[in-house]
C-alpha cells in the first residue's frame, strides 16, 4: 500500500483439515508497527475447519518501510496441531512501482467429477509510478498441479488469468473437500500473495465470476448487476456478505449485507455508489465476500473492477445487469438480447464469450442518435 492511502483489501484465509475436523482458534501479532493486522474470526475455540477467515490491515498512519506480522492457528484447546502465516506488510512512498489494489482470494467451486470450473482474471496494477514488471509463482498446499496461470510475467496493467485442472486435484476431482493454493506476484521491492481454493461438493456455493463495470469519469453511475448466490445441490443455507473497497473510497455498494441476511437461491445485487462520479480516470479494485452462516465452512470472494474512463476514449455504455432466463424441462426459453453502444468517441471493437451462453450479433439502428449500434443475442447452450 501507498504511504497515507487506502488499506489493501482483505484477503480471506482458507484453513483446512487434511484429515477430520477439529476445533481452533486464531491469534494475530505483530512484531513492529502498532497492531496494523487483524484476523475475524479471532480468539480461543472460534473456529472449526474448514472455515474462511478474513485477514485485515489498519495502516494509513504508517511510514514507509516493511512490517511483519503472523496469524497463528492452532487446535483447540490442546494446541498439539498448530500452524504460523507470516505476513509481510509493505508501505511505500509514492515516487516508486508497486503492486495497487488486487482481488483477496481467488475462489473456485465445483461437483465432484464435474466439468472444470470458469478461468478467473486476477487485475494486476501499478499503484505507484514508472513501470512495473511482475512474474508470478503458483504452488498448492497438497503439491498437486491444479492451480494454472498460462502468462508467468507481464507488465501492468495485466489481466492474469488464472485456471483450474480438475484432473490434477486429489482424486482427480471426484473427492469432495476444499483445496488450498497460492499465486505469488513478485516484482522489483514489491510482492503480494492471492490465496486461491477450490471447493468440491454436492452442496457448495455455485461459482460466480468477477463483475466488471465502466462509467465516465464525472457522470452518473452506471447500471447495476445482480449476483445469483445458489447452491449447486438440493440443499440451501444461510450466508451473509460483506464488501470492501481499497482505493477510490466507499464507492461498492451491495443489497443485501450483513451476516444471517441471506438463503440460497438469492439475488444480490451490486451497484456503484454515488461518491464514483468523483473519481478520476483509472481502475479501481473491489469485492465481495459471501460466507455460509453461521460456520463460515463455505466461502466465495467475488471481485469487482469498476473502469472510470477519461473523455476521448471509447468504452462500454450501461449494459443489462444480468440476463434471466425462465424455461419448463421441455422447453427452450427464448433468447435475449445486449445492447452494446460506444459510449465514448472513436471505435469500440468488443468480443464476446461464455461457457454457458450461445452469443450472436445482430445489427440495428439507435432511435437516439439514427446512428447504427451492434446487440448481442444470449441463448442458453
Amino acid at each position: 500500500m501507498v504511504v497515507g492511502g487506502a488499506n489493501p483489501l482483505p484477503q480471506v484465509v482458507g484453513v483446512v483439515s487434511t484429515g477430520t475436523q477439529f476445533l481452533f482458534s486464531v491469534t494475530p501479532s505483530t512484531s513492529s508497527g502498532g497492531s496494523w493486522l487483524t484476523a475475524s474470526p479471532t480468539g480461543g475455540e472460534c473456529c472449526a475447519t474448514p472455515e474462511a477467515v478474513t485477514v485485515s490491515v489498519n495502516a494509513t498512519t504508517l511510514t514507509p518501510g516493511t512490517y511483519n506480522g503472523q496469524i497463528i492457528f492452532a487446535e483447540y484447546s490442546a494446541g498439539t496441531r498448530s500452524i504460523t502465516v507470516p505476513v509481510t506488510l509493505t508501505v511505500a512512498s509514492t515516487s516508486t512501482a508497486f503492486f495497487g489494489d488486487i482481488a483477496g482470494q481467488a475462489t473456485f467451486s465445483m461437483v465432484p467429477g464435474g466439468n472444470a470450473p470458469a478461468a478467473k482474471n486476477i487485475q494486476i496494477q501499478n499503484g505507484g509510478t514508472g513501470s512495473l514488471h511482475w512474474s508470478v509463482t503458483a504452488s498448492t498446499a497438497d503439491g498437486g498441479s491444479w492451480l494454472d496461470v498460462p502468462v508467468k510475467s507481464g507488465t501492468a496493467p495485466s489481466a492474469v488469468t488464472v485456471e483450474i485442472s480438475p484432473a490434477s486435484l486429489p482424486g482427480g476431482g471426484a473427492t469432495a473437500g476444499t483445496f488450498i493454493g497460492q499465486l505469488l506476484f513478485t516484482a522489483t521491492g514489491s510482492s503480494v500473495t492471492v490465496p486461491v481454493s477450490v471447493t468440491v461438493g454436492s452442496n457448495v456455493f455455485t461459482q460466480v465470476n468477477p463483475i466488471y463495470v465502466t462509467m465516465p469519469e464525472g457522470a452518473g453511475t452506471p447500471l447495476p448487476q445482480v449476483l445469483a448466490i445458489s447452491s449447486t445441490g438440493a440443499t440451501n443455507y444461510l450466508f451473509s456478505t460483506a464488501v470492501y473497497t481499497g482505493t477510490g473510497g466507499s464507492w461498492l455498494n451491495i443489497s443485501n449485507k450483513g451476516g444471517e441476511c441471506c438463503a440460497t437461491p438469492e439475488a444480490v445485487t451490486v451497484s456503484i455508489g454515488s461518491s464514483a462520479a468523483t473519481l478520476t480516470a483509472g481502475t479501481y479494485i473491489g469485492e465481495v465476500v459471501v460466507t455460509q452462516y453461521s460456520q463460515n465452512n463455505l466461502w466465495m470472494t467475488v471481485p469487482v473492477v469498476l473502469q472510470v474512463e477519461a473523455p476521448g476514449t471509447a468504452y462500454f455504455d450501461s449494459v443489462p445487469g444480468a440476463l434471466s432466463f425462465f424455461r419448463t424441462t421441455t422447453e427452450t426459453p427464448a433468447a435475449q438480447s445486449i445492447p452494446i453502444r460506444n459510449a465514448g468517441t472513436g471505435t469500440l471493437n468488443w468480443t464476446a464469450s461464455g461457457p454457458q451462453l450461445l452469443f450472436r450479433r445482430q445489427s440495428s439502428i439507435d432511435s437516439r442518435t439514427g446512428k447504427p449500434r451492434e446487440g448481442i443475442w444470449a441463448s442458453p447452450s
